[in-house]
């Protein structure tokens, strides 16, 4: 059996675990034909309501034969907005810098960064809506972690509650990178592979409604880690921290690439 050189100098249960690994993602890349062209994108947040709560940044890459072409980064600055209750907006940002602050994370956007660095938020929502709408026709793939449960939500609502555009999410052109780590760590009753017929959006629905034991796929609390996402993210010459949404959408590259390579294993 020859295994990734990820798994060199593991033990044998971690090797099993290795191999284990490699096979369902060479079971997935049959439902999922892992492209060379794609965008990865990361959404941070005042908080967790997708109709009360306003997005603060955005971050994307553009990655064209599995190498990073672009990288940019937008604050969205609210209090340009007429009509904002601005009293609440700094309150949830409040709200939610105590809350990362005491589970030990990074917060990095309070009310003077997004005055300071912050563009209209209708320009930068169009910005993206025109993306978009551009890689849908394209059939180009969309990157993002928790992205049908978090990213797609808070982007469509805003695309609609500011816009009026009830912009939708292709089902199949969404590569939700946390739904995808944590399915390949599920045992086979759970049946952790598409279904026929089953579309990436309700794939991501149903694995991520399951509840196991020991299961992480956190971008910063399991990926980082186990892919030694930071490293790579240094090496390409890319600055930042967990929850910055450009420095996270970097990262989200390296994990499809890491995820690409898992695919690609040899049993012999």
């Amino acid at each position: 059996m020859k295994i990734a050189g990820r798994a060199k100098g593991l033990n044998f249960q971690q090797k099993l675990v290795a191999f284990m690994s490699h096979h369902w993602f060479k079971e997935f890349a049959e439902h999922f034909a892992f492209p060379a062209n794609y965008v990865c994108i990361d959404v941070e947040t005042s908080g967790f309501d997708r109709e009360r709560d306003f997005i603060c940044s955005i971050g994307h890459v553009v990655v064209r034969d599995n190498e990073i072409v672009e990288s940019k980064e937008h604050y969205l600055n609210w209090a340009q907005y007429d009509g904002i209750d601005l009293e609440d907006f700094k309150y949830r940002l409040d709200r939610t810098k105590r809350s990362m602050e005491a589970a030990g994370k990074g917060f990095y956007h309070s009310y003077k960064k997004i005055i300071e660095d912050g563009k209209a938020p209708t320009t930068v929502l169009m910005d993206y809506l025109t993306l978009f709408e551009e890689m849908e026709e394209r059939n180009e793939v969309l990157v993002a972690h928790n992205g049908w449960g978090f990213d797609m939500q808070f982007l469509q609502a805003h695309f609609y509650n500011w816009l009026r555009v009830p912009f939708k999410f292709s089902a199949d052109l969404v590569y939700d990178s946390g739904i995808i780590e944590k399915a390949s760590q599920l045992d086979l009753a759970d049946n952790p592979l598409p279904k026929a017929g089953e579309n990436l959006m309700d794939f991501s629905a149903r694995i991520g409604a399951l509840r196991r034991k020991g299961v992480k796929w956190s971008l910063d609390g399991h990926c980082e880690d186990q892919y030694g996402l930071t490293e790579k993210v240094c090496n390409a010459g890319h600055e930042g921290e967990d929850h910055q949404a450009l420095y996270d959408a970097v990262k989200l590259h390296f994990l499809l690439e890491e995820h690409r390579a898992l695919s690609k294993y040899v049993d012999d």
